[in-house]
């Protein structure tokens, strides 16, 4: 499979300004390095889907963020369609925002309350392409009936739509723009279960028929298995593993922290027995101080480990 987005030894690291106690007691500095992502190398083919889990606070959306430069990176390189982000000029990188997007978690907050959802797609349309007005505001028909709206919803505003058609306006802005590159965070947040599985449909039509490209962020893992092609998994701004997704499951999955994952959400959805036979449930972990000051050397999970 050909390579869309290779990534290599990135690292998104934060910085605090020390206490007035760091100073009195001689703290070193490095401990108020907040490492968000820290030596994350990975790629991803075409027309692939990846899924990324990790529990809330360990960078996952701060890696997606990166990937896309709208965070500039600390460390490391990315690539996407042989292209290095962070070398293009500011000129290059708007002219490539078409081909790389993301789905933000919060779909109200992305869409400009004060104009009509025919505006917000048609913004995308006159900076991405050289479309008439006649033909683009066909091609707002169309981006509508691809996400599965009615043309009504074209003269709405966004306060006027409920939280899965807000997202289905979010696509059909993506869309626009022809992408092949897309940063999904947390797609399905705060929806209700039909409707987050209607969006899970539809990412999967889309990427089936435009052959596009999925970073996948969430915390349920039935998504992610539902979605992906493999799945990586992030703890304190780590990759600790990367599998295929057909591999996920108790016996498959290698790392402690994976297997912990899929025990506490086996807990909740699944049958007791889980319960029963396996010691590593979400209440058995270790409890420890999980700061941001805190940099381990090798294994990030290794305080938590039994």
């Amino acid at each position: 499979m050909q390579k869309l987005v290779e990534v290599e030894h990135l690292k998104k690291y934060f910085y605090r300004q020390p206490s007035l106690l760091s100073y009195l007691t001689g703290s070193k500095h490095r401990k108020n390095i907040i490492p968000a992502v820290d030596d994350v190398s990975f790629s991803i083919g075409r027309g692939e889907v990846v899924g990324l889990v990790g529990e809330s606070g360990c960078g996952k959306t701060t890696l997606g963020r990166t990937l896309l430069r709208l965070t500039d990176k600390t460390e490391g390189k990315v690539v996407i369609n042989g292209e290095e982000i962070f070398s293009l000029s500011q000129k290059m990188l708007w002219q490539k925002r078409g081909e790389i997007q993301m789905i933000f978690q919060n779909p109200t907050a992305a869409l400009n309350s004060r104009i009509r959802v025919r505006s917000i797609i048609e913004e995308a349309l006159k900076i991405h392409t050289d479309l008439g007005k006649e033909s683009r505001t066909r091609k707002i028909y169309q981006l509508l009936d691809q996400v599965r709206l009615t043309k009504s919803k074209a003269d709405r505003y966004p306060y006027e739509l409920s939280g899965g058609e807000k997202r289905r306006v979010g696509f059909a802005r993506i869309l626009a723009t022809n992408p092949q590159f897309i940063v999904a965070d947390e797609p399905t947040a705060s929806l209700d279960v039909t409707i987050q599985l209607q969006i899970i449909n539809l990412m999967r039509d889309l990427q089936e028929r435009g052959g596009l490209t999925y970073l996948f962020i969430s915390h349920d893992l039935r998504m992610v298995s539902y979605l992906s092609h493999k799945v990586m998994v992030m703890y304190l701004g780590k990759i600790v593993e990367e599998n295929l997704t057909e591999n996920l499951s108790l016996e498959k999955m290698l790392h402690p922290y994976s297997q912990q994952l899929l025990a506490s959400s086996y807990a909740v959805s699944t049958k007791k027995k889980w319960r029963k036979t396996h010691h590593f449930e979400a209440s058995y972990l270790k409890e420890f101080d999980k700061g941001a000051d805190r940099i381990y050397l090798g294994c990030r999970f290794y305080p938590r480990c039994y």
